[in-house]
């Protein structure tokens, strides 16, 4: 990892160099000099920068600032120029590029963050902080139209995973329920999208997907998933069965807490009843009728 590092350092330095070098041959031909000015941030947006390496992305601004002031230094900072029938000056133009480069620093800082803020450290699938904030803009965006788009909500448990956990340990548990997230992103669609709600509880959200044909599509994945072989950390192999609780906006509730409660208290009743279920509110009526 340090090697991949150094090598991104000394990539991205090259480029800044190779850089400078072709806007100093270019100081006598205005034109092009105004033009590579401004794509360098599109010439930039190419480097290899590990945006977990803050040294790696001081050097590099440093060493394009520079590059600039030694450009902006051996031509007259009053000189006006003409592109496409705007006048600009060079010193605007340097500093219009620092703002650019500047907001693309942000950005990468940003590409490198999200997946700390949204995804769940276990799983690599997106976590409840995620959830919260895509159901809320789901919801609200929803909630405004005349005529919403529904969506399904789904609840998911590992049935008996106490027992695993009391008798391989949790590391054996973490180390299913990683493994459970992988299946599910390899057996499922991308009409869905997979959240750890904690523990080994996830929730999938499919929008403007026929409710019957969702049902449908869980029980062929619960299906595939009880026919797969988990193996523990100690290299025991178990087969895991799963309980699944499906609610759907705005039928059964138009609110964040309405929806996620509905789901987990179906998910809940599906395992009460012996697991291996999905369970939503019109079957749970029928059967408590």
């Amino acid at each position: 990892m340090m090697f991949e590092h150094k090598q991104l350092q000394n990539d991205c330095l090259n480029q800044v160099d190779e850089l400078s070098t072709r806007l100093k041959r270019l100081l006598n031909v205005d034109q092009k000099l105004i033009q590579v000015t401004l794509n360098v941030g599109q010439l930039f947006a190419h480097a290899k920068i590990d945006a977990a390496e803050d040294s790696h992305l001081v050097i590099v601004q440093k060493k394009l600032k520079f590059a600039l002031k030694t450009i902006c230094e051996k031509v007259q900072w009053n000189l006006e120029l003409e592109i496409e029938g705007k006048i600009l000056h060079y010193d605007i133009l340097l500093h219009s590029l620092q703002e650019s480069f500047d907001a693309w620093i942000w950005k990468k800082y940003y590409d490198f963050c999200s997946p700390l803020v949204f995804q769940d450290d276990l799983t690599n699938v997106f976590n409840y902080r995620k959830l919260v904030y895509d159901l809320q803009k789901l919801i609200t965006s929803n909630n405004q139209k005349e005529q919403p788009v529904p969506f399904s909500l789904i609840f998911m448990d590992i049935d008996d995973l106490k027992k695993i956990n009391s008798k391989f340990g949790h590391r054996a548990g973490s180390q299913l329920i990683r493994e459970l997230s992988h299946k599910l992103l390899n057996d499922i669609n991308e009409d869905y999208v997979i959240y750890r709600y904690g523990g080994d509880e996830f929730i999938l959200l499919a929008e403007g997907k026929d409710p019957q044909h969702v049902i449908e599509e869980l029980e062929l994945i619960q299906s595939r998933l009880s026919k797969k072989t988990f193996t523990t950390r100690q290299g025991h192999q178990l087969k895991l069965t799963f309980s699944l609780g499906v609610v759907q906006y705005p039928q059964h509730g138009i609110s964040l807490e309405e929806l996620i409660d509905l789901a987990d208290s179906m998910m809940y009743h599906a395992k009460k009843v012996g697991g291996k279920k999905i369970l939503t509110p019109e079957e749970f009526k029928t059967k408590t009728a």
